[in-house]
């Protein structure tokens, strides 16, 4: 295939098979993933002509699975999810910044090293601290450091509060970046790159990215459902923990151990 789009066509392809109820094998759940728009976000941003036209994409991908299960399955329809987008245009490399103190060493391709203290490793947006068993009393400077160089640029994230939200057990402290450094100007992501240089890198083009703390309105995303006996109503705010509790009930399968709360939807 030649490109997310396709990717994206040829899943609902499959999903309107099934929704339909076009295959001799029953179906008890389907569930689709349509992966277009979260790539064209973060190569262009969020609200990007690419991003736009991606979006229009998916939703008429969304119609067409509609339209087969209102055909076939009318099974309940849900659409959500995992998480929003923000703009940034620069990076900071934390662990360049270790490099520079000597707390690691950069290694090909500006990976870290075999022989680090000290280390950031990032997912998405997000990056957590973490310190090598033994280097425990270079907290005091690495959180210093990291402390004196944030203005700007993101907030450091101790233990405690990590404790609070059931988050990173290990880190030593993670790092949120600022999602607009002011009006009109775009927020800050990480890099992983070890490599020797600048430690804030300033982007040629408008990127995006999500995995900060999810708080900001720009991270959060949205549930529809509908079908046979969902009532209309405004769930409010809800956490992304409901979801597989309410779909479970949904299915009539009984998972008491799930985190969150069942949505009642009829």
């Amino acid at each position: 295939m030649d490109g997310f789009d396709q990717h994206d066509r040829w899943v609902t392809d499959v999903g309107v098979y099934y929704a339909r109820a076009l295959s001799p094998e029953p179906v008890d759940i389907l569930m689709i993933h349509l992966i277009d728009v979260d790539h064209q976000a973060h190569d262009w941003g969020k609200d990007a002509p690419q991003t736009l036209a991606a979006l229009k994409t998916a939703d008429d991908q969304i119609r067409r699975l509609w339209e087969a299960n209102e055909q076939g399955l009318r099974a309940t329809f849900v659409v959500t999810g995992d998480h929003g987008f923000y703009d940034y245009d620069r990076t900071v490399r934390i662990n360049s910044l270790f490099a520079q103190r000597g707390w690691l060493q950069s290694g090909p391709g500006g990976a870290v090293g075999a022989d680090w203290r000290v280390t950031a490793h990032l997912a998405g947006s997000q990056a957590a601290v973490y310190l090598r068993k033994g280097s425990e009393s270079l907290a005091p400077a690495v959180l210093k450091l990291l402390r004196g160089r944030a203005h700007g640029l993101y907030r450091v994230v101790g233990r405690p509060e990590l404790d609070r939200l059931g988050a990173l057990p290990g880190a030593l402290c993670a790092l949120d970046p600022v999602l607009h450094r002011g009006p009109g100007l775009p927020g800050v992501s990480f890099s992983a790159d070890a490599s020797p240089g600048d430690w804030v890198t300033v982007l040629k083009q408008i990127r995006g990215n999500h995995g900060p703390l999810p708080f900001q309105a720009e991270l959060h995303t949205g549930l529809i459902a509908a079908g046979p006996g969902v009532k209309p109503q405004d769930l409010g705010q809800i956490s992304i923990l409901d979801v597989a509790p309410t779909l479970a009930r949904e299915l009539g399968v009984a998972m008491p151990d799930l985190p969150g709360k069942t949505l009642k939807l009829r």
